[in-house]
């Protein structure tokens, strides 16, 4: 069993050897239904999907489908579609609207999900989806680009039991987006790159994690998701890395364990969180080195998780914690070491923090 303590003290395994893939019925590459309907949905387990599209003409588009609000899972499955689209100009428009179990369909063997009038299909490879949320729309093509990747089986396991995890799976790391999307009452023909992931699992988050920074990097030929977690105190406050690397469509690596992360000065919110105006992802295997340096991060989204909670229960919450999710666009720099590859680059990346305390 992989963990991330090599001396078999962890709170936190990952299954990386082959005893765990036959545990879990899975190959070492992702196969279809792993972006299927991976838990039934009841009190007490969650999943959703989630897609971005950042567009040539300036525009970004981020579409996710829950079978309900991670922060709230004791409840049955009450759906939630939300839709945000950042316009050229900087202004965002944004959606979302709850539905009940009977209006959320699920296939368990591909990727065909469906809640109102929204739906997701795919095969890892291509997806076609069409989110409409009010007044707002996306019906976008997908196609992959950088293969599907996974941590070991795509599970972390909370605890020595190994009955608690959290999945997650990425069928498209990096692909083509074209489509139309349609806000403030128009719609526009569009075309870019985009990204596809899949989370689920049997426990709450803010029940095992205590915080995370997760990230995705493109400049010119290359792309990296680097992902960072750290458990509650409960499971040690261990910390869990996670990382690939790919140039073109060939994968460099999906070797997390070999990933370490610098915090630099934080920065105050408004608020009541901080977060590091720096942060260094240093991924190390002998000679090789990869290194993505983020500074100077804008936030582009700033809100509470507690939104899911009805209003009572959530000024009860906030008397213990503030759970918050903060996004930022970063200046970033990318050093890289790797065989025959000697290359240095700078650009902007998309990264998020998850404060669940």
């Amino acid at each position: 069993m992989g963990s991330s303590k090599q001396d078999g003290s962890s709170q936190l395994t990952v299954g990386m050897t082959d005893e765990w893939f036959e545990k879990e019925g899975m190959r070492r590459e992702p196969e279809a239904w792993e972006d299927g309907s991976r838990v039934d949905n009841e009190p007490g387990r969650f999943e959703w999907w989630y897609f971005d599209a950042h567009l040539d003409d300036g525009s970004i588009v981020v579409a996710m489908l829950f079978s309900k609000y991670h922060s709230n899972i004791q409840v049955p499955c009450t759906p939630l579609v939300q839709l945000s689209i950042t316009a050229p100009d900087g202004k965002i428009y944004a959606n979302d609207e709850t539905f009940t179990k009977a209006d959320f369909y699920a296939e368990t063997s591909t990727c065909d999900v469906q809640v109102g009038k929204t739906w997701i299909r795919g095969d890892l490879e291509h997806y076609t989806l069409h989110f409409e949320v009010k007044d707002m729309a996306a019906d976008l093509t997908l196609e992959r680009i950088v293969p599907s990747w996974r941590p070991g089986t795509g599970k972390c396991y909370f605890g020595r039991t190994l009955q608690d995890y959290f999945g997650w799976i990425v069928p498209v790391p990096y692909g083509r987006v074209t489509g139309t999307i349609t806000y403030n009452g128009a719609a526009h023909e569009v075309s870019g790159v985009g990204y596809h992931d899949h989370n689920f699992g049997n426990i709450a988050i803010t029940k095992i994690i205590d915080h995370w920074y997760w990230g995705r990097l493109t400049i010119a030929d290359y792309n990296s998701i680097f992902f960072q977690l750290i458990s509650t105190k409960k499971y040690g406050s261990e910390p869990l890395p996670l990382f690939m690397f790919a140039k073109g469509s060939e994968m460099l690596t999906g070797d997390g364990s070999k990933l370490a992360i610098e915090e630099g000065e934080f920065i105050k919110h408004a608020g009541g969180k901080s977060y590091p105006k720096t942060l260094a992802f240093r991924w190390q295997d002998g000679d090789r080195k990869i290194t993505i340096s983020l500074s100077n991060p804008q936030v582009i989204e700033s809100n509470s998780l507690l939104k899911g909670f009805s209003p009572l229960k959530r000024a009860i919450a906030r008397l213990l914690v503030n759970p918050y999710y903060f996004r930022f666009n970063a200046d970033t720099d990318l050093a890289i070491e790797f065989d025959d590859i000697h290359d240095n680059q700078r650009d902007k990346a998309i990264y998020e923090n998850m404060l669940l305390r």
